[in-house]
Formats: C-alpha cells, sequence, structure tokens
C-alpha cells in the first residue's frame, strides 16, 4: 500500500510485484474485492513483473485490504502464491529542508515513528524516474542527491523543476537484510518540488 500527500489531500493506491528466480511469461493478481490486474515484466529478464501505479491512480479512498492471488507463468506452468494485505497507516515524513547547490541536492526529514527504512527519489513533472537512492535505515534523516550517489535514469535539465520524494517502509513480519525490499508492506511518501 503506498500513501501519499499530494495537493495537501492524502491519496492511497496499491501496487503489486511478483519475483522469481527464473523469468515469467504471464503474471496477474486477483483482488480481494474480486477482479484482476495484469502484471507487466518491469526488466529484460522477466524475473519481476509488476503493476505499478501513476499519479491519477491515486485516490482519496482508502483501497480494500485483504488476501491477494498471485500467478505467474513459468515455462508453462502456473505458480500462485497468496498474500495478505493489511494497513497500519504509517506517518509521512515530514521534509525540514530541500536545496540544490550547483547539482547536489539536500534533503532533510523527521524521524517517522514505527518506519523501518527510508528511500529517496527524484521523478520528472510525468512522475519518471530521474534519481533513486539506496534504502537507508532509520539512523538517516538527511541525504544527497548527488552524481555518485544512487542510480540515475536520465540527467536533468537546467531550470526543470522535479519532485524529491522521501519514502518510509514497514517490511512484512519476517522480512530480512536480503530480502526487505522484495517485501514492503506499506509505504508513506512526502514530496516537494524543486528547480534543477
Amino acid at each position: 500500500m503506498i500513501k501519499r500527500l499530494l495537493n495537501d489531500q492524502v491519496m492511497y493506491a496499491r501496487t503489486f510485484f511478483a519475483y522469481g528466480n527464473q523469468p515469467m511469461s504471464a503474471g496477474q493478481v486477483t483482488l480481494p474485492e474480486g477482479g484482476t490486474l495484469p502484471l507487466i515484466p518491469s526488466d529484460d529478464n522477466k524475473r519481476t513483473w509488476q503493476n505499478t501505479p501513476t499519479i491519477a491512480d491515486f485516490s482519496t479512498t482508502l483501497p480494500e485490504v485483504g488476501m491477494f492471488d498471485f500467478t505467474v507463468t513459468n515455462e508453462d506452468i502456473e505458480h500462485t502464491v497468496s498474500d495478505v494485505l493489511v494497513f497500519n497507516d504509517l506517518g509521512f515524513p515530514t521534509i525540514d529542508s530541500l536545496g540544490n547547490n550547483g547539482g547536489i541536492v539536500q534533503v532533510e526529514w523527521q524521524e517517522v515513528a514505527a518506519a523501518e527504512g527510508y528511500l529517496v527519489r527524484m521523478v520528472d513533472e510525468n512522475y519518471e524516474s530521474v534519481f533513486i537512492g539506496q534504502l537507508l535505515n532509520t539512523n538517516y534523516t538527511t541525504y544527497q542527491i548527488a552524481s555518485d550517489s544512487g542510480v540515475w535514469s536520465k540527467a536533468p535539465v537546467a531550470g526543470e523543476t522535479y519532485m524529491v520524494e522521501v519514502h518510509a517502509f514497514v517490511f512484512e513480519e519476517g522480512a530480512t537484510n536480503q530480502n526487505y525490499l522484495y517485501n514492503a508492506d506499506e509505504i508513506a511518501i512526502a514530496s516537494r518540488d524543486i528547480v534543477w
């Protein structure tokens, strides 16, 4: 479940991922309220399939939680795994400061009670990823977006406006240091705009 502030409104959306150790040829998720959503490959090796929200998919209505069935196909064999989604209403990070000093963006935020990790991301006006940082433990409440940090999807353009997001995470019970990103249970996102 993703919760974010958009135009001072709390908005929600669900995101779905299926991971495999072999390439998959198809994927879908069956929703607790009925119906299915297709999963699409997120990379060329087709080991990760997803259905992620766009900004337009976020709503002020909390989506239904409960049992989700993930069905993927590998070598003409269907595999189904069930997962239960719960919602604990993780608090938002509060961004205290955000500044750009010659292409180095410094962002600082307040600690979020119950958060188990943070991530900083920057997106363009089309909500396409420009930069994504590494997952940070809860000792961090500051981060620098710089040429030598994180992963850049595209180069920012001087004078353009970008959205810097701070994601707070809660992971599913039983997640380990090796698989926590595969087991994100809840994400709360705060964001602010910055001119490059």
